[in-house]
């Protein structure tokens, strides 16, 4: 309280000072973030496990990170199950079990499809 009334009273002074000018304050703006969206999907739900950043996943689930990310994305089939193929962005990808994605967009998807 006592450092806010030493605040009014340099203010009030610098207005004097200044000849009564007006003096305007903006607050400081707020943080810009540049986290992005990836929305990890399997399907069928509970055909297999993706996994990115230690996040498991066997149905839908997001993650929040920076721009620029690369992430390391893998798939595990469940007991009867095959692994088919990767869809990121909407593009059909490759069909390895490990898939990279380097974070560029607001909102991405990866999907690892199964049989």
């Amino acid at each position: 309280m006592h450092r806010r009334l030493i605040g009014v009273a340099l203010v009030v002074l610098s207005l004097a000072v200044l000849g009564g000018s007006a003096v305007s304050f903006a607050a400081a703006p707020a943080k810009k973030t540049n986290k992005m969206v990836v929305t990890l999907k399997v399907s069928p739900a509970k055909d297999g496990t993706v996994k990115a950043m230690g996040k498991s996943c066997k149905s839908t689930c997001m993650l929040k990170v920076k721009a620029g990310t690369t992430l390391k994305i893998t798939e595990k089939p469940a007991k009867k199950h095959k692994f088919q193929h990767w869809v990121i962005n909407g593009s059909m990808m490759g069909k390895g079990t490990t898939e990279s994605l380097k974070v560029t967009k607001k909102k991405n998807t990866v999907e690892a499809v199964y049989k």
